[in-house]
């Protein structure tokens, strides 16, 4: 009998079946093959080095995986219910034949079902056990046929075999040589855009240490201004710039998601924009459903000309200035148009790339941003717009192919969508930092909003020991203002079913006003409400100047027709910079603030007349702007401003006092007088909202009651002031206490602020806040014996404390100990190594005790920090002179004066025009209510 009968005496398989078994066997060796050059590709030898590319040949392989996935298993499943069919009821003396072809049934379905999970849900954060799990079952199941082949009594056919073998060699080789020469000129042009670029990411960091004096400051001369925009860039005036230093076409920020352009128009011309479509993000809505469905909520989707108030600033800008001008906006608010080179010519405000706002690649195109100053000053990448093939197709088998890739190697997709300064406040410094300067103003360098260094130099950023309250982990920008939210939607990018929002929640409710977007002002107003802010009526001073202090522990009695002063603590609690930020010459924030007897108001100040204006007697939470013929700002007119008359903000942990003097009614004996107290917040003051929609019906846009308090104080010629039980729940009373101290301390009222801090040390006589604070008002007061006794009380108390360093050293430097100064503000910079305030005082002392190379080490340190100081530029124009004035050596001396003269005209720029206080003073002259809050202590008085 030969061999060959033999074999078909035995085998299971007909002929039809042994047919079937070839063409499923061969393309399973090259699904192995495949997959081999896959897992070496990206986790063996790499697919190259930058990250953010995707050669062709990786996709091609890609696309053949899923080719010979579906061409293998589908022959496969037929192969096997055909096989089953036979060998089912057979006598099989071999139990391990039926166990591994179970095995193998359960592994091909398993592996089948993982692989169309894979590409209906792709390979997401929450899924990547599905992906781990299909590259295990394949292993599992190439494992497990070769132990049911071996185990079979027909061997396999090793000569057949060998010639598999020699065929996966040279198709193994060619694939590899063009998969490596083609990374290898990936790489090559990866090495040269790096070269041209350099590093784009600003990391930070301490000034590197050098010993000689001249050599210190060799990279910052002549002085060239951090800020200021290259005069030649495309961009200008904005610091904006794209990888190429051109142009780019618009779809690498819409991603040519465009709508059907005359629904599109006809919506636009009716609303003033068009919130049924999604610009630039309809691409991606594909896989991050909730992210794009938050998005399309945001003030950030509504920056552009679909933003009637920005609308009406910028147009002012390119009237009256130019439209290259107009750049210095478009960098934040415009990328569609400005990025495109459109912002320099006629803008039709219904076009999409007009009305598309910040869309998806706005931000995630963004690779990187130079330096801290602002101004827009980031970098697009727009060498290569898409890794991936298919990129711009939008339905059809391009679109499921470019899906396809997207999904299976994501990695890729990830590298260009998040980059780690994402993480980072330092990714929203450059549209939320901002300065003016002549290109813009034809005047001088001004600073504008400026929400990252109200967060950097402060105890939420932990750089700023002069905290008054320091959290217990440091928050970033986006732990705020895009706080985890449910993924309802299943979108990919989800873990542990959440996302980072991206409704980017802040106090913008005008905005959704306009579209009667209630939810989002719900949500906004609630955020706003949720411990940010805190207000209550603190103290009362009586007519005869007794003060009573935290007024809801005191049973308050005044006397009829007597003059009493009524004092309302507003704390900085959970915003991480200013309150209010952004624009604050046509934000509005504002104190109700009533006194009524029987009901009827006896004095009421913040009230809102019927056309919805504010008592222009209010305490304000705004700025007042005034342009060089004294006349305010009202209009957003950016290129005007010359000087700020006031600004009364709230920093990060701090507190403002708003006091109320008024005459109690003679008329009043045996009543009761009730006082109360409203924090009010409207994104748009009255008058810039009628300005920007003169002519039309004026919107009535959302005003938000913030906080609230109400006492009640009786009204007795005889009755005297008593104290009651403090409420049992109020464990935190002393920061009650404490937050009216720091508002007098602001307001230079050391008087009352050592009476408020000297209560909060007989509440927590166990924390040093009491003696910390009571020592930070001595040093105001000039008490230094005191100021040291409480100082050694609190180092007692928290020994290990490191913001006492600070204070020590202050207190050693008006003492007149300057080495013991000096080591105290290095201890402090162990801990806060990022505090331009220490490093400053540093560099003081340094100069006091006869050190300039020392003093200029440290200047040098805060411009590391904040490249715009201009106390820093002054100090070393000082130093340098007198280093210039010991010189022995000619050439040495003509250098530090070299570099002094550098110096002092960088502080020129910087340094406040002393003359624009003559422009304020006439505007003060003419406006008495708001000559009153520009001054430090705050007193509303009726009349």
């Amino acid at each position: 009998m030969t061999r060959r009968s033999t074999l078909s005496r035995f085998t299971l398989l007909t002929n039809k079946q042994r047919r079937l078994f070839a063409v499923g066997f061969i393309a399973g060796v090259v699904m192995v093959l495949n997959t081999v050059y896959l897992l070496l590709s990206s986790h063996v030898a790499g697919i190259g080095k930058d990250p953010e590319v995707l050669p062709i040949m990786y996709q091609l392989m890609l696309l053949l995986h899923l080719t010979l996935g579906i061409g293998f298993v589908s022959t496969a499943i037929i192969f096997v219910f055909l096989h089953i069919r036979k060998v089912y009821n057979r006598r099989n003396r071999r139990p391990w034949m039926r166990t591994t072809g179970g095995a193998l049934i359960v592994s091909l379905l398993l592996l089948m079902l993982t692989g169309f999970f894979i590409l209906s849900e792709s390979n997401s954060r929450e899924n990547f056990w599905v992906f781990v799990s299909h590259q295990t079952l394949a292993a599992l199941m190439l494992a497990g046929y070769l132990t049911h082949r071996f185990l079979s009594r027909v061997k396999p056919n090793m000569s057949g075999a060998k010639k598999g073998a020699v065929f996966a060699a040279v198709a193994m080789s060619t694939v590899a040589l063009i998969h490596f020469i083609e990374t290898g000129a990936l790489d090559a042009e990866a090495e040269t855009r790096e070269a041209a670029t350099g590093d784009s990411v600003y990391v930070g960091g301490p000034a590197p240490e050098v010993s000689d004096a001249l050599a210190m400051v060799e990279k910052r001369l002549p002085f060239k201004a951090a800020g200021d925009a290259d005069a030649d860039s495309v961009f200008f005036p904005a610091l904006t710039t794209t990888s190429t230093r051109e142009f780019l076409p618009a779809r690498v920020i819409t991603h040519d998601d465009l709508p059907d352009l005359e629904a599109f128009r006809a919506e636009t011309e009716e609303k003033g924009f068009a919130p049924s479509y999604y610009l630039g993000a309809q691409s991606c809505e594909r896989c991050h459903a909730d992210i794009v469905a938050q998005w399309s909520t945001s003030a950030h989707r509504f920056s552009s000309f679909n933003n009637p108030f920005y609308r009406k600033s910028v147009e002012l800008t390119r009237d009256k200035i130019s439209k290259k001008s107009s750049q210095f906006c478009g960098g934040c608010h415009d990328p569609a148009v400005m990025l495109a080179g459109n912002m320099v010519k006629e803008i039709d405000p219904l076009t999409p790339e007009s009305q598309a706002g910040l869309t998806c690649l706005s931000c995630h195109a963004i690779d990187g941003v130079h330096g801290v100053t602002g101004n827009g000053n980031y970098n697009i990448h727009d060498k290569t717009e898409s890794p991936y093939i298919f990129d711009q197709a939008k339905h059809g088998i391009g679109q499921y192919i470019h899906d396809y890739l997207l999904k299976a190697k994501p990695t890729v997709h990830k590298e260009r969508m998040f980059k780690p300064v994402f993480k980072k406040s330092e990714f929203c410094m450059p549209c939320h930092k901002v300065n003016l300067d002549v290109t813009v103003n034809n005047y001088r360098w001004l600073r504008g909003q400026n929400e990252y260094d109200a967060w950097h130099n402060s105890g939420v950023a932990h750089n700023q020991p002069k905290t008054w309250y320091e959290p217990p982990t440091v928050k970033q920008c986006q732990d705020c203002h895009m706080p985890l939210e449910e993924a309802v939607h299943g979108d990919v990018a989800a873990d542990d079913g959440k996302v980072r929002s991206h409704r980017f929640i802040s106090v913008n409710t005008a905005l959704p006003a306009l579209r009667g977007d209630t939810e989002t002002i719900r949500m906004q107003e609630a955020d706003l409400r949720d411990n940010k802010l805190r207000l209550e009526i603190f103290a009362v001073r009586s007519g005869d100047g007794t003060l009573t202090m935290s007024a809801r522990d005191h049973n308050i009695s005044v006397k009829p027709g007597e003059k009493i002063q009524v004092d309302v603590v507003v704390r900085n609690v959970g915003v991480g910079h200013t309150f209010p930020g952004g624009t604050n010459d046509s934000n509005e924030g504002w104190i109700d603030f009533k006194a009524s007897l029987d009901a009827k108001p006896v004095f009421h100040n913040g009230w809102l007349d019927k056309r919805k204006h504010v008592d222009p007697a209010a305490h304000f939470y705004k700025a007042v702007i005034v342009d060089r013929h004294g006349e305010r700002i009202a209009k957003r007119n950016a290129s005007d401003i010359y000087a700020t008359v006031y600004g009364n903000v709230i920093p990060p942990s701090t507190s403002d006092i708003a006091r109320y003097r008024f005459t109690v009614p003679r008329d009043a004996e045996g009543k009761q007088l009730t006082i109360n107290a409203r924090l009010m917040w409207r994104k748009f003051n009255q008058e810039y909202t009628e300005f920007v929609f003169e002519g039309q019906e004026i919107p009535d846009l959302p005003i938000t009651e913030v906080e609230t308090d109400t006492i009640t104080v009786n009204v007795s010629s005889t009755a005297s002031t008593v104290a009651v039980s403090p409420l049992p729940e109020d464990a935190k009373r002393w920061m009650r206490y404490n937050d009216y101290g720091i508002g007098s301390v602001l307001d230079k009222d050391t008087r009352t602020a050592l009476a408020a801090f000297s209560r909060v040390k007989e509440l927590v006589p166990e924390r040093m806040d009491g003696p910390l604070n009571l020592g930070r008002a001595n040093l105001m007061a000039g008490n230094l014996s005191k100021a040291e006794e409480m100082l050694r009380l609190a180092s007692k108390l928290a020994p290990d404390q490191p913001r006492l360093a600070f204070f020590w050293g202050r207190l050693l430097e008006k003492s007149g100990r300057l080495d013991e100064s000096i080591k105290a503000y290095q201890r402090t910079l162990q801990s806060y190594p990022k505090s331009r305030d220490t490093w400053a005082r540093l560099g003081r002392v340094f100069w006091l005790a006869g050190k300039p190379e020392e003093s200029v080490k440290a200047y040098l340190q805060v411009l590391e920090i904040d490249p715009e100081h201009a106390q820093a530029y002054h100090q070393l124009n000082l130093a340098y002179k007198a280093m210039a004035a010991k010189a022995q050596d000619n050439k040495r001396k003509q250098d530090y004066l070299t570099a002094a003269a550098e110096f002092q005209r960088a502080f020129e720029k910087y340094k406040i025009d002393e003359d624009a206080a003559t422009v304020t003073h006439i505007y003060r002259e003419k406006n008495p209510h708001d000559n009153r809050m520009s001054q430090t202590i705050v007193i509303h008085e009726e009349g």
